[in-house]
């Protein structure tokens, strides 16, 4: 069994355990069933998606931070070490995926998702510590991430949404719940090694090398 690190929480971080417990409610019907996450990195919407791997029961939100700047960075690591805590609670983490950076982002928006993927990769490593491998999520870009869900990576970003509920039958309330989703699926295949479709394989073999994992 693993052991992350736990440390005093502060006012703040009580309270986002609180919402993110109430977000996760009963995700799986019995504890100590494996996990798989899916991270939707943002600055103003943070999708998250916690999967079970046997019962492939979901809990998919978007985390809106309040605050700007260094606070709203704060926010977003607490965030992303209680959904992981989380999530362990319920059985232990096998994969995380993130979605990785548009390689069409410029200036200061390229900067905001900078910020807001590097404080999750920081959080992750901060809580699993820096010799374990889940604590180095796969990275996946968005063109990839939609030939996964549709089969073809110039397909609309609305497509994904509707290809979510089609292949899988989940119906979700908005684009980053939706993409959030789709990650933990990514996740999923890679852990289990299993996919239904020719192009979602081949989206993951191209993916063996999207990892920051220092491998000996």
């Amino acid at each position: 069994m693993r052991t992350v690190k736990r440390r005093p929480r502060n006012r703040h971080a009580n309270v986002l355990q609180r919402r993110v417990t109430k977000f996760v409610g009963d995700l799986l019907e019995q504890p100590g069933e494996p996990t798989v996450i899916g991270l939707d990195a943002s600055l103003t919407k943070y999708g998250a998606c916690i999967l079970g791997v046997e019962s492939k029961a979901h809990a998919t939100m978007v985390f809106k931070p309040k605050y700007k700047g260094v606070q709203r960075l704060f926010e977003i690591y607490e965030f992303v070490q209680t959904l992981t805590l989380t999530a362990e609670h319920h059985g232990e983490v096998q994969h995380i995926v993130m979605e990785d950076y548009a390689p069409g982002s410029h200036g200061t928006q390229k900067h905001a998702i900078g910020e807001g993927g590097g404080i999750s990769k920081f959080a992750l490593v901060h809580l699993f510590g820096v010799e374990d491998e889940v604590a180095y999520p796969t990275l996946i870009r968005p063109n990839s991430l939609k030939k996964f869900v549709t089969g073809a990576g110039n397909a609309e970003k609305d497509t994904i949404m509707l290809r979510v509920f089609q292949k899988w039958g989940v119906e979700l309330a908005e684009n980053n719940q939706a993409d959030a989703y789709a990650l933990a699926r990514v996740a999923l295949a890679i852990h289990s090694g299993e996919t239904e479709y020719g192009y979602e394989a081949d989206t993951i073999r191209s993916l063996e090398r999207s990892t920051e994992w220092p491998k000996p």
